[in-house]
């Protein structure tokens, strides 16, 4: 009787330490072929406090875009995407009477891209339509377009489908096993964030009754002051430090699809710069918080 009970408990106690999940290894890749299209809808929210010169300056964004991929080519050494920003919507949500540049949002929807990957999807080889996206932005004035590609750098425009595109392991995973990923997040003119995110595939979930994989993560990240010189920008950092004590987030991905299905992470940052503005240097301690949630959107029968 005592070796049946301590054997039940045993295997109790087993069926609570024991993850619920399948043992086989689960191949996570993207399924594209040529034409294939899928649109993603992507909410942020931005809230910023900078201190300084004894004042609080604070922002409170909130920008949704809806961005359409198209499958242009796919072969055993490359993926080629077209990246069309179909539309943009920003609110200010601390002052919603202090609406955005109307003409700017304007100017920037329709902006695409085109896009090479390695076949893992992990790397941009070639990136195009950003000098195209520069001049919606400033038209033909050269010095108007320095200073937008000072603030809106390459790397910047080149983030959002790296995030959405970049995550997936190389082989295939049993639930817990887990994978890394290196890139560099810009900040504009502030500089950038080298990240290294460590992914942990944590088996089945339920999304809209949908069976998927779920993926949490979360990331090491270290500030590089930016290496601007002078004149590119109307605000520089002179110097500082930024720290990211929390960066995490889950992703959800159809395997049998082959497809993002949503895809939620927050940052939070801060620290203490030196600005320069006009020549003159400004201490400004900063502190930011940006969630981020995508979802893949129904395809639109018009399109």
């Amino acid at each position: 009787m005592r070796r049946r009970y301590w054997a039940g408990v045993l295997l109790l106690a087993a069926g609570f330490v024991a993850p619920a999940r399948g043992a086989d290894p689960v191949q996570l890749e993207w399924k594209f072929q040529e034409k294939d299209t899928f649109r993603l809808e992507s909410v942020s929210t931005f809230k910023q406090t900078l201190k300084a010169l004894g004042k609080d300056i604070k922002q409170d964004l909130e920008q949704t875009t809806i961005m359409r991929f198209t499958v242009v080519e796919k072969t055993k050494d490359k993926v080629v995407l077209e990246q069309k920003l179909e539309s943009l919507a920003i609110k200010n949500l601390a002052a919603p009477a202090d609406k955005p540049d109307a003409k700017l949002i304007q100017q920037m929807q329709g902006a695409t891209f085109t896009i090479t990957l390695t076949p893992k999807m992990d790397k941009i080889t070639e990136f195009k339509g950003y000098d195209d996206l520069i001049k919606r932005i400033a038209g033909e004035d050269r010095d108007v377009q320095k200073t937008v590609k000072a603030i809106l750098t390459e790397d910047v425009v080149k983030k959002s489908a790296l995030e959405a595109l970049a995550f997936l392991p190389d082989e295939a995973v049993a639930a817990g096993g887990k994978w890394e990923r290196k890139m560099t997040e810009p900040l504009g003119p502030l500089g950038s964030l080298s990240r290294t995110t460590s992914y942990v595939y944590e088996g089945n979930a339920k999304v809209k009754d949908k069976t998927v994989e779920k993926i949490t993560f979360t990331a090491v990240v270290s500030y590089n002051a930016p290496a601007t010189k002078e004149g590119d920008a109307p605000l520089q950092v002179k110097e500082g430090k930024l720290e990211v004590p929390s960066y995490k987030g889950t992703l959800y991905f159809d395997a049998a699809a082959g497809r993002l299905v949503q895809f939620e992470t927050k940052m939070i940052l801060k620290g203490a710069l030196t600005l320069s503005v006009s020549g003159t240097n400004i201490p400004t301690d900063v502190q930011q918080e940006v969630s981020t949630r995508t979802e893949l959107l129904p395809e639109d029968p018009k399109k």
